[in-house]
């Protein structure tokens, strides 16, 4: 709501002077008789002082004309305060890395101290006080404590810095192992999260529920976190092992290896021969990938794509393996369940509609196998409700993107649900690809320097279960 104050002595009939409730903003208020006359500057500006604001010449001057007003308004401002700056409660500041081993008392962060609120101005040239709301210390990460100069944040024990299963970053314990790491170790299999501060080689296999860093390579060998995975150096698993990780896998580099993420994939300058399957996205802006299967579900970000030599590289996107699992599991049971109750309520129902002519026994079987037609029907109503559900938190990843800083070289070959493409030529950076569209309209286009997009050769491929699931939801 707004304070409406009408000019007094009105020399300019049909104004109004109206100032918000907050005081910040002031403006002219026109009748439609008032916007064919021209307004002098001198009557406005003595109206205005009149009501104590005082307004900028140069904004007055360009109402005072017909010509100078903007077209098919009568709402004018002409003078605005400056708003409070809210204060702002003391924040932790991270600044050890994710995935850094560190010791008790070793520094991971610092407090930045709560800052006061700066006041404004109203439209008068009052000062407006900020807020002075009871700002609550910030919590800190856990397993640290505050170190004696009251800003520096510390771990209270050695241990790993990770985020917990919460997203939560926090220093717990954890398992250290050897330099290095190999085969003659046996199977490792820890709760704790693991620290290794060498190579893990050699057909190792390390496995734990919570994160894993290995500040060398994995080479020729499994490593399985239930949270995060983080390699120093390379991933070098070859046919012998895999890099798994509930959550994120970061590397400095991939080569000749699987990896199995359920969050994003970060890499620093080179993917070579290698497979990496994400439900999150592949985060390499500064990386080369050559030779290699990228499975993204949420999109990726890479330097240069495929080689000159037109060595085969496929980037796959919007694909959700939990998705596609569930709907190959569920679809099939419930198009039979359809066929069990459809059969049943064929051959039932005219029957009940002629009770007279069946003996007790008959209705009460034929009650019998109605009843269980609905409750088959009750059970698969819920199971296309669980698909729904799964394809609305799974629908976003239709929108999934290729973004290439450098070059697509030809040859590379990048699929979306349902239609994919082979770059002929090489494409200059940088550029996105992406898929719009439905149905047969579905096309990929690119978008070069951030400019509009152009539809490029796309081709149809089998329904992928999320293309496949929303048309059999939508019939």
């Amino acid at each position: 709501m707004a304070t409406a104050k009408t000019f007094s002595g009105e020399p300019l009939p049909g104004l109004k002077l109206v100032v918000a409730d907050d005081h910040l903003s002031a403006f002219i208020l026109a009748e439609p008789s008032a916007l064919t006359h021209a307004w002098p500057v001198e009557m406005l500006r003595a109206l205005l002082s009149k009501q104590g604001i005082a307004a900028d010449d140069a904004e007055l001057q360009k109402l005072a004309t017909v010509s100078g007003r903007p077209a098919r308004q009568d709402k004018f401002e002409v003078k605005r305060g400056t708003p409070p700056t809210p204060p702002h409660p003391a924040r932790v500041q991270l600044t050890a890395p994710l995935g850094q081993l560190v010791k008790a008392r070793g520094v991971v962060g610092t407090i930045e101290p709560a800052a006061a609120g700066i006041p404004g101005t109203d439209v008068w040239g009052r000062p407006i006080a900020p807020a002075t709301n009871e700002l609550a210390a910030p919590p800190l990460p856990h397993g640290t404590v505050l170190d004696e100069d009251g800003s520096t944040i510390v771990a209270s024990h050695p241990g790993l810095f990770v985020n917990d299963e919460h997203g939560t970053p926090g220093v717990e314990p954890a398992t250290l192992l050897p330099s290095s790491v190999d085969s003659n170790l046996g199977r490792i299999e820890r709760e704790l999260s693991i620290v290794c501060g060498g190579n893990v080689r050699n057909g190792a296999h390390l496995r734990t529920g919570r994160s894993l860093t290995i500040t060398g390579t994995l080479e020729a060998s499994t490593a399985q976190a239930g949270l995060d995975l983080n390699v120093g150096l390379g991933i070098a698993c070859r046919e012998h092992g895999i890099a798994i990780a509930g959550r994120s896998v970061t590397a400095k580099h991939v080569q000749n290896s699987r990896v199995h993420a359920g969050g994003d994939v970060f890499v620093e300058t080179e993917i070579v021969a290698s497979q990496i399957d994400t439900l999150g996205r592949l985060v390499a802006p500064h990386a080369t990938v050559i030779a290699s299967t990228l499975r993204c579900a949420r999109g990726v970000h890479v330097n240069r794509l495929g080689s000159d030599t037109a060595v085969r590289t496929v980037v796959e996107l919007g694909h959700d393996e939990r998705f596609a699992k569930l709907f190959a599991e569920t679809w099939p049971a419930i198009e039979l369940n359809r066929k069990r109750v459809k059969h049943v309520r064929t051959v039932v129902e005219p029957l009940l509609q002629n009770q007279k002519h069946l003996t007790p026994k008959q209705k009460e079987k034929a009650t019998e196998l109605l009843f269980d037609a609905d409750t088959l029907q009750h059970d698969t109503d819920a199971m296309i409700e669980k698909i729904r559900t799964a394809l609305t938190n799974a629908v976003p990843l239709l929108e999934a993107e290729l973004i290439v800083e450098e070059v697509i070289h030809a040859g590379t070959e990048v699929r979306f649900a349902g239609i994919a493409t082979t770059i002929r030529a090489d494409m200059s950076g940088p550029v996105k690809l992406v898929a719009r569209g439905v149905g047969s309209q579905r096309r990929i286009y690119a978008h070069h320097n951030g400019g509009a997009g152009h539809p490029i050769e796309t081709r149809p491929l089998p329904e992928n279960a999320l293309c496949h699931a929303q048309r059999l939801l939508a019939a």
